[in-house]
């Protein structure tokens, strides 16, 4: 799974920007010779920092599957490819923000 991430803190005004991008590159299954086609994702976020442990913001998701999905079943149901969006709200809270020990998020 190649990818790359980023964070940029924009500390003055509170502002945490965060990309992941990557894919999803699958095998043949040799009981099943079925492979799954390759999946392209792209995952953001942005909070709102409203101090060092309470922060709030969105989260999207883009999951898209660039090639088919090849075998016998994929074959006669033309690759099953897919595709998916996401966007919902994220609020979190760190309980001690030196050496966090705990840390909670809820993504809806």
């Amino acid at each position: 799974m190649p990818n790359l991430a980023n964070t940029y803190l924009w500390k003055k005004r509170g502002l945490e920007f965060d990309n992941f991008i990557g894919f999803d590159i699958y095998t043949q299954n040799r009981t099943t010779k079925y492979t799954s086609g390759t999946l392209f994702h792209w995952d953001g976020m942005v909070i709102q920092h409203l101090s060092e442990r309470v922060g709030f913001g969105v989260i999207g998701s883009n999951l898209t599957q660039i090639t088919n999905d090849t075998g016998s079943v994929a074959d006669l149901l033309h690759g099953f490819e897919g595709r998916a969006w996401g966007v919902g709200p994220i609020a979190l809270y760190v309980a001690k923000v030196e050496k966090p020990r705990v840390f909670f998020s809820s993504a809806g």
